[in-house]
C-alpha cells in the first residue's frame, strides 16, 4: 500500500530546504505549510480505507482515537480527521495537527529522532496533543513506527537512515487508564500514588534540552507522600522516564 504515498516524504523533502515544504508561518518552529500534500485526495482518500480497516482490527474503542502516516517525519495523513466518542466525552479535531515537524518541535524532536534508528515502537507521553482548542481529549499515548525501506534519508546528528517516515497511533489516555482501574486499585488497598513523567525539551537559543517534569496520573491524597512514608520507581515504560511513587499516609 505505500506505493500510494511514495512519493509524499520527497514533496515534503528536508527543513527549510529549497523545493521543500516551507514552515508554516506563525509557527515555524513546529509545523510545514504542506498544503496540496497532506490534504490531497489523492492520497487522503487510501489513507482513510486502510487505516478504518486497521482502527476496526485493532478493537479498542474508546482508546484507540487515531491512525496516522507521517511521511518526512512530518504528520500528513489522519484517519479519522475528527474523531467523535460522546461515551466519554471526546472530541478530537486533528486538522490543527496537519504538518507537524517531529523532527523540529522543540518538545517532540528527542523522541522523534530516537524514533528514525529504532528497530521497533517508540512510545511517547502521555503528552498534551497539538492539535488546537478543538480537542477535548487532553494527553495521549504516542506509538510510533519508523517505516525503513531504501530510496528515502532522514538525516539524524550526520548520519543517513534509509527512512520513509513514520507510521503513528494515538491512544487515549484518560480513558486508557480508567479502564485499567488504577484508582479503584490503590483506593482499595487504603494507598496513595503519584505518577510523573520527565520530559527532555530543547532549548533552541542554548541547544541544550532542558528537563520538565509532569504529573500524569495521582490518588485524591497523593500530597501527603513524603520520603519516610512511600517508595518510588523509575518506570521502562515509554522513551520518557516515567516514576511511580506508592506508599500509605501513615507510613509502611
Amino acid at each position: 500500500h505505500l506505493d500510494t504515498w511514495k512519493e509524499m516524504p520527497h514533496l515534503i523533502g528536508p527543513w527549510n530546504q529549497t523545493g521543500s515544504a516551507p514552515p508554516l508561518k506563525g509557527k515555524e518552529t513546529s509545523h510545514r505549510n504542506a498544503s496540496g500534500i497532506c490534504d490531497n485526495p489523492r492520497f487522503t482518500g487510501p489513507w482513510d480505507e486502510i487505516a478504518s480497516r486497521i482502527k476496526e482490527d485493532a478493537k479498542m474503542d474508546g482508546i484507540l482515537m487515531n491512525v496516522q502516516l507521517a511521511p518526512h517525519a512530518v504528520v500528513c495523513l489522519f484517519h479519522p480527521l475528527v474523531y467523535s466518542d460522546p461515551e466519554n466525552g471526546i472530541f478530537l479535531n486533528n486538522t490543527g495537527g496537519r504538518g507537524h515537524d517531529l523532527l523540529h518541535d522543540p518538545k517532540r524532536t528527542k523522541i522523534a529522532r530516537a524514533t528514525v534508528p529504532a528497530d521497533g515502537v517508540v512510545i511517547a507521553g502521555p503528552l498534551k496533543l497539538v492539535q488546537g482548542r478543538q480537542t477535548s481529549a487532553e494527553e495521549a499515548l504516542i506509538a510510533r513506527l519508523a517505516i525503513n525501506m531504501p530510496g528515502y534519508n532522514i538525516r539524524i546528528d550526520d548520519t543517513d537512515y534509509e527512512c520513509f517516515g513514520f507510521a503513528v497511533i494515538l491512544l487515549n489516555w484518560a480513558v486508557l487508564k480508567k479502564r485499567s482501574g488504577i484508582d479503584e486499585t490503590f483506593r482499595k488497598a487504603g494507598m496513595e500514588y503519584h505518577l510523573t513523567r520527565t520530559d527532555e525539551i530543547l532549548n533552541k537559543k542554548t541547544g541544550q534540552y532542558e528537563k520538565k517534569v509532569v504529573t500524569i496520573g495521582k490518588s485524591e491524597k497523593h500530597i501527603v507522600l513524603v520520603e519516610n512514608n512511600s517508595v518510588l520507581a523509575e518506570l521502562n515504560t515509554t522513551n520518557n522516564i516515567w516514576t511511580m511513587t506508592v506508599g500509605y499516609e501513615s507510613g509502611f
